[in-house]
Formats: C-alpha cells, sequence, structure tokens
C-alpha cells in the first residue's frame, strides 16, 4: 500500500490516554482512508496507539446507520498485512511529513 497525503485531524483520549488522530490517504483506486492514533511514547517520542479503518460514507453515515461499521480498529498484529509494512514503518513515513510532525508536537 502506498501512503498518500497525511493530516491531523483531531485530538481524543484512548485509555486516558492523550493522543492525535491522523488520517492518512491509501492511495488505494477505492480512494480509502485509515486512522493512525499516535500518541508519546516514555520517552517523549512518538508512538503508534492505534489503527483504524475510516469506511465512513458520509452521504450515508450522516446520521446513526447500523448497516456497516464505518470505523473498524486494526488488531496490532494485523497492522503489516492491513498496511504493508510494520506498524513502527507506517509511523515513520506518517512522521516523515514536516507538517505532520509540527502539527502532532504542538498537540500532544
Amino acid at each position: 500500500m502506498t501512503i498518500g497525503k497525511a493530516e491531523v485531524r483531531r485530538v481524543l483520549k484512548l485509555d486516558g490516554v492523550l493522543c492525535a488522530e491522523v488520517e492518512v490517504a491509501t492511495g488505494d483506486r477505492q480512494g480509502r482512508t485509515m486512522l493512525a492514533r499516535i500518541c508519546r511514547g516514555d520517552e517523549q517520542d512518538f508512538v503508534l496507539r492505534q489503527v483504524v479503518h475510516n469506511d465512513a460514507d458520509y452521504t450515508a453515515d450522516w446520521y446513526d446507520n447500523n448497516l456497516h461499521q464505518a470505523y473498524a480498529a486494526v488488531e496490532a498484529s494485523h497492522i503489516e498485512e492491513e498496511v504493508g509494512m510494520s506498524g513502527k514503518q507506517f509511523l515513520q513515513t506518517i512522521l516523515a511529513d514536516p507538517s505532520v510532525r509540527v502539527e502532532l508536537n504542538r498537540l500532544i
């Protein structure tokens, strides 16, 4: 999978830990995106906490639609299978965008 544009979307707490949600364009023909939830590690470095499929269809999901699951978490053991690289490589690819790194430093 190729990684296209990455953009910080929001700040949230996962199990009480402050994280930033970064939307990542996958570059596939369907135009799918994934959400990478990134937080600070013990040594103030960035850590990939969670990866989520973003299959929301805003024309159908503007209301509470239970016909499909728009956001599905990817299990840690399946990240490489889903994105074609290790979680660490996926994180480094996201952080290679200077604007993402600046925004993460500002927010978390």
